[in-house]
């Protein structure tokens, strides 16, 4: 870390050094959503196109459902 920064950071009241590490983390947050939702738009257009192209191995909602309630029932 920069030594100005890290000094100046140090000057700051407790409450004001949350109120940098909230922002920090918003900022990081934000930058992680961005990211995973740009992801798994791609994973599911992927996943849409293997469809289409009838390359996908599919399964009926029922047997999906199916096997969901018998493996509760274990």
């Amino acid at each position: 870390m920069p030594g100005q920064l890290e000094e100046e950071l140090a000057q700051l009241t407790t409450k004001e050094k949350a109120a940098v590490a909230r922002s920090l983390i918003d900022a990081l947050d934000e930058k992680w959503d961005e990211d995973v939702e740009r992801l798994w738009m791609e994973e599911a257009e992927s996943r849409y196109a293997a469809y289409r192209r009838r390359e996908a191995k599919t399964t009926l909602a029922p047997d999906v459902f199916y096997r969901v309630w018998e493996g509760l029932r274990k």
